[in-house]
């Protein structure tokens, strides 16, 4: 019920948005939900941009930034860098940017776990596809809407993200389950993440369409992800959550952006 009644006040929040940019084109709006901590964690409402005046959307179309590992966020550097100075010095970008690969990788991550824990209690193949499905379509509902409720999941996916390329803990969980449990249970699992993979890329292109729609810019969990990424560290450091910014930022943006730049060059050289 609470997702639903948070929906339905992000709806009518982009309505009211898209009225009001009819009149006033040149208005920079974003807008979050205020954190509300939960136990030792927090759960977090992703910040939902509701929609990018003419200058950031010009940047947003030619000027994308990039994590360490490549993923693509298509926000525009200026914009996003001035929203990640206020975190300055004591987060630097960089550490943003790789909780923001933390948190799109953390369906993956606990597919992997999901499939673990199958093996180790000698599941079937049918309860290791069904557990590997609902773990990776479950956490990526989570991570879409910015919801974190497990302590350590973020810094556990953090260095799962370090060494995650090319699928080589997917590989070595099909190849533990084949080896445990036979050639049906590496097919449960292969086919569960297959299942999880394709229904989360089809919501996640439903939620692009309808921001594309809306505000006229297609968010994707990159954007989203990135958001909650800063949202998470400025909690930690006692920093305001929301993420709207305004144009006397932008100057310290830009200030922060050439200091990144100094820092990792070869990152930095991928904004352009």
């Amino acid at each position: 019920m609470g997702w639903r009644r948070h929906d339905l006040i992000f709806r009518l929040a982009i309505e009211g948005s898209c009225w009001r940019r009819r009149r006033r084109v040149h208005e920079r709006a974003f807008s979050s939900h205020p954190a509300a901590p939960m136990g030792a964690s927090a759960s977090i409402r992703a910040a939902q941009p509701l929609f990018l005046d003419v200058r950031t959307r010009q940047e947003h179309d030619v000027m994308p930034i990039f994590t360490p590992r490549g993923l693509k966020i298509r926000l525009g550097p200026i914009s996003a860098f001035a929203l990640l100075a206020r975190l300055e010095p004591t987060v630097r970008p960089i550490e943003v940017l790789r909780t923001t690969e933390a948190i799109e990788n953390v369906p993956s991550l606990v597919g992997v776990l999901a499939c673990v824990a199958a093996v180790v209690v000698s599941a079937p193949s049918w309860t290791l596809f069904t557990t590997t499905f609902v773990a990776i379509v479950g956490f990526g509902a989570l991570m879409r809407h910015g919801i974190f409720v497990i302590p350590g999941l973020i810094s556990l996916s953090r260095l799962y993200s370090r060494f995650s390329g090319w699928g080589l803990f997917s590989i070595a969980a099909m190849l533990l389950a084949w080896s445990t449990l036979g050639w049906r249970a590496a097919l449960g699992y292969v086919a569960g993440r297959v299942g999880a993979g394709a229904l989360n890329s089809y919501l996640e292109l439903r939620r692009s369409r309808f921001y594309m729609t809306e505000i006229g810019s297609p968010l994707t969990s990159a954007e989203i992800n990135f958001f909650s990424a800063y949202r998470l560290h400025a909690l930690s450091v006692g920093m305001t959550t929301d993420i709207t910014t305004f144009d006397h930022e932008n100057e310290t943006g830009e200030v922060s952006f050439m200091r990144f730049a100094l820092e990792h060059p070869q990152l930095a050289a991928r904004f352009s």
